[in-house]
């Protein structure tokens, strides 16, 4: 064997050839099936590479697919091959005993067949073909005959992208819309589902726009949907992109979010004493909300310690704390504190919290 593939012009003048005996991309182990789809890419059955490789018209390597097994887009000597219309590549599996069908980038559409005698079924699938009409042609070699399928539409769903990074985040902010086209390239109607958001993170994206969720899309079709990053807590956060479709592939397709939550900058408020700037501080986990200065004056004194607020009091919420967890909010004043100093806060009465030491 020379294990190559050779061109020729219709009336057998060379133009080139490619392929060597071997695994790597571009080599061989018993060529044996081949076709050329409308745009002049090659496709050949690699046998006992158990695989299909796709080549330029001029023989460069573009991709494989396929490996020793039993599973679907798996291959246990890949034999005849055919590409129809639409692109669709067909392939004889031959010790399978059935034809499986890909896409031209070799992503698993669908497949059918096994070992007897019955309608449907092959002993040793050897070549195929399809028609203009969409009828598949198959050689069953030792069942001594041909069967013909009739052509089935389906839909099949196409993500763009599959995987959003929204990079780096500030606590609180919102990223850039993202979009996520979602186009049917089969040659049914794809009827999209509820599209959801899950995982640990989910809370953090925000799907800002849908138009595809219980939506039919036609062939050639597109949806979308639109997307932000709105962190609460600092840190990496993933979550999923579920699109639930009637596709007979990639059901649901999902797609992969990530962001990288930042901590915000510290906050300044001015006293209401007019003492000057005080500075918050979150160190982790949360963001504050709502900061004002709240005069002493304005406070219930029942209650009240027997001693003046010398930057008066600050309100804000804290929003990001999971439960049972804690956040380190730093506060930071323009003057020294004495030493040993309490504060207190006003919620239904006054409490006496934990004694700070410094100047925080």
């Amino acid at each position: 064997m020379n294990y190559r593939v050779q061109k020729f012009t219709h009336s057998g003048t060379f133009i080139t050839k490619w392929g060597s005996y071997g695994t790597g991309d571009g080599q061989f182990n018993e060529p044996q099936g081949i076709d050329v789809d409308a745009s002049g890419h090659v496709y050949v059955a690699d046998v006992k590479n158990h695989r299909v490789q796709k080549f330029s018209s001029s023989g460069v390597f573009q991709s494989k697919w396929g490996s020793y097994g039993t599973g679907a887009g798996q291959f246990n000597q890949p034999h005849g091959i055919d590409v129809d219309a639409d692109c669709n590549v067909y392939v004889c599996d031959l010790y399978n005993n059935r034809v499986q069908k890909f896409t031209d980038n070799g992503e698993f559409l669908t497949k059918w067949g096994s070992y007897g005698t019955g309608d449907g079924q092959f002993y040793w699938t050897c070549y195929v073909d399809v028609n203009n009409s969409g009828n598949i042609y198959v050689t069953d070699a030792f069942n001594h005959r041909v069967q013909v399928f009739g052509y089935t539409s389906s839909p099949q769903i196409s993500l763009n992208p599959v995987i959003v990074d929204f990079g780096p985040v500030v606590v609180g902010d919102s990223s850039n819309l993202q979009i996520i086209s979602i186009t049917d390239n089969g040659t049914a109607d794809l009827s999209i589902g509820t599209i959801t958001l899950s995982g640990t993170n989910a809370d953090q994206f925000t799907i800002v726009s849908d138009n595809a969720s219980n939506q039919a899309i036609t062939p050639g079709a597109s949806k979308a949907v639109r997307i932000t990053f709105t962190p609460t807590k600092m840190g990496a956060k993933t979550a999923t992109l579920s699109i639930p479709s009637n596709s007979p592939t990639n059901n649901p397709a999902t797609v992969t979010l990530s962001g990288l939550a930042t901590k915000k900058p510290p906050i300044p408020v001015p006293s209401s004493t007019g003492r000057g700037m005080v500075t918050f501080d979150v160190l982790e986990g949360a963001l504050i909300l709502g900061l004002t200065q709240i005069a002493e004056i304005t406070l219930p004194v029942n209650g009240k310690p027997p001693l003046n607020f010398t930057y008066g009091f600050f309100d804000f919420n804290v929003l990001g704390v999971d439960p049972g967890g804690s956040v380190t909010i730093t506060i930071t004043f323009p003057d020294n504190i004495p030493m040993n100093c309490q504060y207190w806060k006003y919620n239904n009465g006054w409490v006496n919290v934990t004694s700070l030491v410094g100047d925080n």
